[in-house]
């Protein structure tokens, strides 16, 4: 959290509260001088000359190590076929269709980054796609989102107090008590 309060002393005044879309417009455009929360989905935006200022002109790596470890958080990247489904063998079919290397290439042709290493990794996209191996690099790290019925409320004190730690609002150290405190109180309750 220091590291980022130390980056948002060097960014835009309003960077504490833009959305992605907003974030991207800011760095391709060169309102924004650095763009850490990146979801595969937006680089092909970043990396577009006709509408990015530093296409061609930007490092991608794994996130870096922390001081317990490296971490990267996996998206939804998921499948999932209801129980309850009445054609849940069509629904398996299109998910290993879905699922398959060749439709892997097809999409990552397309600028849709999937979640499949060996496509990410792939040597014929190293010169016109050069942050696939990034990605691919950072799902050894890859972590999954919790996923359990009061997440939302978790995230929005983990925004509130993230927020506040790296804006200077308050003392990044009370920042990480105050989002541990909230969040035990949330999860005590749901397990009683």
């Amino acid at each position: 959290m220091e590291f980022y309060k130390k980056l948002m002393a060097i960014s835009p005044a309003n960077a504490a509260t833009l959305g992605h879309s907003e974030r991207q417009a800011a760095f391709t455009t060169g309102k924004g001088i650095f763009s850490m929360f990146i979801w595969p989905n937006q680089i092909a935006n970043y990396e577009n000359p006709d509408s990015s200022m530093f296409a061609g002109k930007i490092a991608y790596s794994p996130p870096p190590a922390g001081p317990a470890k490296r971490v990267a958080v996996r998206g939804a990247w998921t499948l999932t076929i209801p129980a309850a489904s009445k054609q849940q063998l069509a629904a398996a079919e299109f998910v290993y269709w879905w699922a398959s290397k060749e439709v892997g290439f097809k999409l990552a042709d397309m600028d849709i980054p999937g979640a499949r290493k060996d496509v990410l990794s792939d040597p014929r996209y190293a010169k016109t796609k050069p942050w696939y191996a990034a990605m691919a690099q950072a799902m050894d790290y890859a972590t999954a989102r919790p996923r359990f019925p009061q997440i939302a409320q978790v995230n929005e004190i983990v925004k509130k107090y993230w927020l506040a730690g790296v804006t200077g609002a308050m003392p990044t150290v009370d920042a990480v008590k105050a989002i541990v405190a909230e969040t035990n109180v949330v999860l005590i309750e749901a397990n009683k």
